[in-house]
């Protein structure tokens, strides 16, 4: 559980080989005990790796951008492919990453243009709209009491 907290909240690169592991929780094998062995000397020689961020712009400089990708058929034995969603705010002193998200398509693509806009679409749908609709209600607020002095 430690792993898993510490891969959604502040090691996004440990999202895949952990969400890898956790779907054979109920069907543990004994090469799973070696892939979670290299995940935790993984873990140990990357101690001082950290994801650091810095607000230093005002708001209207300030600007969302997001990423997605996808490998195509990499699960095993389904040959579904996984999207990888990175959502980050960017302005000329500004570097914040706010989300990331890697989740296991539902669908068996036909190409790797397929994998990517089913990518795609997960990212919009999970953290673009959102993030959009956040950052103009700030913006909204902000003018109104600027307004308002």
């Amino acid at each position: 559980m430690k792993i898993l907290h510490t891969a959604r909240m502040t090691r996004f690169d440990l999202l895949r080989p952990v969400q890898g592991l956790a779907k054979w929780l109920t069907k543990w094998r004994n090469r799973h005990d070696e892939e979670l062995y290299k995940l935790v000397c993984y873990i140990h020689t990357t101690k001082s790796k950290k994801m650091i961020g810095r607000v230093a712009d005002d708001m209207d400089d300030i600007e969302p951008h997001l990423f997605s990708d996808s490998d195509f058929a990499g699960t095993g034995g389904t040959q579904q492919s996984t999207s990888g969603v990175h959502l980050c705010l960017r302005g000329p002193n500004t570097r914040f990453p706010l989300s990331g998200q890697s989740k296991g398509q539902g669908c068996v693509s036909q190409s790797t243009t397929e994998a990517e806009l089913v990518a795609g679409a997960l990212a919009m749908k999970m953290a673009g709209v959102p993030i959009i609709t956040i950052l103009e209600t700030l913006k909204a607020s902000a003018g109104v009491r600027a307004w308002a002095q």
